[in-house]
């Protein structure tokens, strides 16, 4: 079977309109009553029509590429931790690398001629901020620092023993040369 460039096109807009309604508090990914598809309900609630839905081999796709995940009923799918940051990253219209890994800020700053300008930036409790010096102290325990050292100091030293200990120049060890007359010749 040939998919063409629009049928790919239709499927990729299908599947991010069932993550965008996977986002919902609440909505599960269950299988439909025909049993080829799946869709996407709020709160579960199979009894309603779905919000969109989905063929089973795009449900596979999905669990492959680990946007959805296994839900505690049998057969039924939620987003995942990948799946929501992938959610944040396809809506976001401003550094969608970065949106993906909390929220970002726009503040307006003046500079000293007095003019405003806005400025983005990371959210100040997000998860970058657990990575920067916090007040009870730093990122990294004193043991892991001089762990890290050692291993550095160990590296160092092995990789300095290819340069400084080999001498090009020098005949190679062992036996003279077998060439005609050469010692094992005899």
């Amino acid at each position: 079977m040939k998919i063409t460039a629009e049928a790919a096109e239709l499927s990729i807009l299908r599947r991010r309109k069932a993550l965008a309604r996977l986002a919902i508090d609440g909505a599960l990914l269950a299988p439909a009553r025909d049993g080829r598809s799946h869709g996407v309900f709020t709160k579960g609630d199979r009894r309603r029509r779905a919000l969109a839905k989905l063929s089973n081999e795009e449900v596979h796709l999905l669990l492959a590429e680990g946007v959805i995940a296994r839900a505690a009923f049998a057969g039924t799918y939620r987003l995942s931790g990948p799946g929501h940051a992938f959610r944040a990253r396809d809506a976001a219209d401003f550094m969608p690398w970065r949106a993906q890994h909390g929220v970002l800020v726009e503040r307006q700053v003046m500079n000293d001629a007095g003019v405003f300008r806005p400025v983005r930036g990371a959210d100040p409790g997000g998860p970058f901020a657990r990575l920067q010096r916090v007040a009870e102290g730093d990122f990294f325990a004193a043991r892991e620092v001089a762990a890290a050292r050692t291993l550095w100091e160990d590296w160092t030293k092995s990789q300095r023993g290819l340069i400084a200990g080999s001498n090009w120049t020098a005949p190679p060890r062992g036996s003279a040369s077998r060439g005609p007359g050469g010692a094992q010749e005899t």
